[in-house]
């Protein structure tokens, strides 16, 4: 099989690791859900998670753990 195969059987059959799952998560839900909750700055929050800028920008726009909705 191709990696590309790969990748649609495992989406095809929900064995995709997401989220809080997955291996290189830096974030859990409960941090998701502060950093969306939150009125602090990208930059305090990115400090206080150990992530960068842009991750907490994605996080607060949707454009990442899109599937955790907690609002």
């Amino acid at each position: 099989c191709t990696q590309k195969e790969n990748i649609h059987h495992a989406m095809k059959f929900d064995n995709w690791t997401r989220g809080e799952n997955h291996g290189m998560a830096k974030l859990k839900q409960d941090d998701i859900k502060f950093i969306r909750d939150q009125e602090k700055s990208f930059l305090w929050l990115a400090k206080k998670f150990n992530v960068s800028y842009t991750t907490i920008k994605s996080i607060r726009t949707n454009k990442i753990w899109r599937t955790h909705d907690y609002k």
